[in-house]
């Protein structure tokens, strides 16, 4: 088989402290290999030492399986304190320790590990070129499998478990979907029927026991021997001897980074694949928004553009309005802008009618300071339109304001006082002139 067919493949690796090593391939929910010696295969070592979908379970006395019943709070808090009950029941701190937690009916299973024998393991694994992504504990992983392999008959079918191998037997008693306890002994011919009355004390008569493992007949042979065990409810499994194997390919195919994870191998001891699994998230999320950045900067200089063309054409068709009024190009601002309309207003007067309008203005005013003089006026400010005068003064005499004020009328300049002179505290009167109106 060719590494690239091996890259769907969920892989079980039972590894025992012997170094012998049994590994099943699943993919699509079937066995597509088993085999004890992956060595043989350059192809299955490869993938064994860097396949992502890989799973191992821990020797058999280094796990460790307790049932924790918390106090009914909210699912959250529950989740808070785990570790403070687990902490309590284990003989040395959970600090120590790498542990999951599963939910069950009422209670919550804990898997545990100690940090310093998973480690161990772990170099043991690499020592063999197996580096698996998932590290799952044995009990839960063989009893999801027994459920599958050999159904039960109902929901409260008591079951033994038994995976026996050369050198530990691993025991597993309950019901229902979670595993219930666990016990680790020593094989032996005797020992599997005395460890099964230990762990129940009573043996329910409709009992399920199944035994697999490289030594599962020796498990049979024993309960055989016991009165209070129906023959024809011990079950071995098919392909007994791969049945941990398969049962960890099965849990990576159907858990593995899912909410249900029971995998030990996390924080500092997380395979690199779960590492990039888990900043997968994160690195699409930044991709997501440097997309998001790259189309609201492209819309924003496209809306700008298109802003500043409209703006544009709209000053365009501005000016063009005003040249069109102003009957000549109105390009100046501010002083600029008068002097040229000024200029271009020029062109369009007869210079005869400029000079009369120059002249007339400089005699008007000549004709205003010398009437101001007569009457004893004093001009401040003084102002000539074509409309009339504007200015204001000062004199000694009330009564030369209105003789001043005739007089200019006289002249054909258009004013008048609306205001009465106001006195001032030297004596003489103030008063304003407009341009009468008509």
């Amino acid at each position: 088989m060719r590494l690239g067919r091996l890259a769907s493949v969920h892989i079980g690796i039972d590894f025992t402290r012997t170094g012998s090593m049994r590994v099943v391939g699943v993919s699509r929910g079937a066995v597509v290999f088993e085999t004890d010696s992956p060595a043989k295969s350059d192809d299955l070592l490869e993938s064994l030492e860097e396949c992502r979908m890989c799973s191992a379970a821990p020797f058999f006395s280094e796990s460790i399986l307790m049932e924790l019943t918390p106090p009914p709070l909210p699912a959250k808090k529950v989740e808070r304190i785990l570790p403070s009950l687990l902490d309590i029941q284990l003989p040395f701190p959970a600090s120590e320790c790498m542990y999951v937690f599963s939910k069950g009916h009422a209670t919550y299973k804990a898997h545990a590990m100690r940090t310093a024998d998973l480690k161990a393991f772990l170099a043991k694994l690499a020592e063999a070129k197996c580096n698996p992504a998932r590290v799952v504990p044995p009990a839960a992983a063989v009893w999801a499998r027994a459920l599958a392999e050999i159904p039960p008959s109902s929901e409260n079918e008591v079951r033994a478990l038994f995976i026996c191998e050369e050198d530990y037997t691993l025991l597993i008693t309950g019901k229902g979907p979670e595993p219930g306890a666990q016990s680790v002994y020593k094989t032996g011919s005797e020992e599997h029927a005395r460890r099964l009355r230990l762990a129940l004390g009573t043996i329910p008569e409709d009992m399920v026991c199944i035994c697999a493992g490289s030594r599962g007949e020796s498990a049979k042979t024993s309960l055989l021997q016991l009165d209070t065990v129906n023959s024809k409810n011990i079950r071995v499994p098919d392909s007994p001897a791969f049945f941990m194997a398969r049962a960890l390919a099965f849990d990576s195919m159907v858990n593995s980074g899912k909410r249900g994870d029971l995998n030990l191998r996390t924080g500092a001891l997380m395979h690199d694949a779960g590492r990039r699994s888990e900043a997968a998230p994160l690195i699409r999320l930044c991709a997501v928004m440097a997309v998001c950045a790259i189309f609201i900067t492209s819309y924003s200089a496209f809306t700008f553009s298109r802003s500043s063309s409209r703006a544009d054409s709209s000053g365009e068709n501005l000016r063009s309005e005003i040249n069109a009024v102003a009957g000549y190009d109105v390009k100046p601002r501010g002083s600029a802008g008068v002097q040229v309309a000024l200029e271009a207003a020029g062109q369009n007067v007869d210079p005869a009618v400029e000079v009369y309008a120059a002249n007339s203005i400089k005699e008007a005013l000549s004709e205003i300071a010398l009437l101001a003089q007569q009457h004893s006026i004093t001009l401040h400010h003084i102002s000539l339109t074509h409309e009339g005068l504007t200015a204001s003064a000062s004199t000694a005499r009330s009564s030369s304001i209105d003789e001043f004020i005739s007089a200019v009328k006289s002249s054909g300049i258009r004013a008048e006082c609306t205001e009465a002179p106001a006195e001032k505290k030297d004596g003489s009167f103030g008063f304003f002139v407009h341009p009468a109106k008509l």
